[in-house]
């Protein structure tokens, strides 16, 4: 679990980096990055488990979050580039720990 904290971290600062306004009309622009953050901490709970999305449902900071609304939150991201950014992140890392 203590790689999710850390690819948690690495989610926000891609997020903050890239200046994307994730817009929920229920919620507030600063709620609104948590939010994602919790959605993105139900997708790793999600490729840890290998389930289906429809079967996939968890509760994260008093939300519930549905395979569903997960599987639209991905592609979101994936439109995005949010991924590729934090591959690059990754990568950057490790070719200055291992030169």
């Amino acid at each position: 679990m203590k790689y999710f904290e850390k690819l948690k971290e690495l989610f926000n600062i891609v997020i903050k980096k890239s200046n994307i306004k994730f817009f929920n009309k229920f919620r507030k622009l600063d709620e609104s990055s948590y939010f994602e953050s919790s959605y993105f901490e139900a997708y790793l709970h999600f490729l840890h488990n290998s389930v289906y999305y429809n079967r996939f449902s968890i509760t994260i900071n008093k939300h519930k979050i549905k395979g569903k609304y997960l599987n639209e939150k991905v592609n979101k991201w994936k439109n995005y580039g949010i991924f590729d950014k934090m591959f690059k992140l990754i990568l950057d890392d490790y070719k200055k720990v291992y030169k």
